[in-house]
């Protein structure tokens, strides 16, 4: 019975996921970039707030017990204007920029609070998280994306292929660095 729950809840976190298509990352001061323990071609680049979060909107000072914690992680790809009737998944992979800040309004307005994975290891977690997640490192994050989520001092994480690093239509180091 539990499992079932358990699956339901997985379920429809993917399903949320891949209706709303979305991801984020850079925001704030402080980058840390580490290797990604799944896969040799990817890497996971993450931002803290150089901002102290009130003890009001954290849990627990505590580490937290991860079996029972529920949140949102949405997955983005691209955020970009783009409608290619003869590149259906680009199409479909891509949120526009305006969506984009509607839906991060959104998420501050129903009071979500955006977080990184790193914030799961170090138990600093707000009452109602979300994870916010950026697919492949392509360019648009960083034209796009990037300026709206520092706007609105919000978190997230890019998931960047290392092999494409400074190809067309992905980023490079510089921007990577920033």
């Amino acid at each position: 019975m539990k499992r079932k729950r358990k699956n339901k809840k997985i379920i429809t976190l993917i399903i949320v996921s891949l209706l709303i298509f979305c991801g984020i990352i850079f925001v704030k001061n402080e980058k840390v970039i580490s290797p990604s323990t799944q896969n040799n071609n990817s890497e996971i680049i993450k931002t803290s707030s150089t901002d102290d979060k009130k003890e009001t909107d954290v849990a627990s000072t505590d580490k937290v017990n991860l079996q029972n914690l529920s949140m949102p992680i949405l997955m983005y790809h691209h955020i970009r204007d783009f409608n290619d009737p003869a590149d259906k998944i680009g199409t479909n992979l891509s949120v526009s920029p305006e969506k984009f800040a509607k839906q991060l309004d959104l998420i501050k307005s129903e009071g979500y609070a955006t977080i990184t994975f790193n914030d799961l290891d170090t138990g600093n977690i707000p009452t109602k998280p979300i994870i916010l997640t950026f697919d492949d490192g392509y360019e648009n994050f960083y034209q796009n994306a990037y300026p709206e989520l520092k706007k609105r001092e919000m978190v997230g994480t890019v998931f960047v292929i290392i092999n494409n690093i400074g190809k067309n239509e992905y980023l490079n180091q510089e921007e990577i660095e920033k």
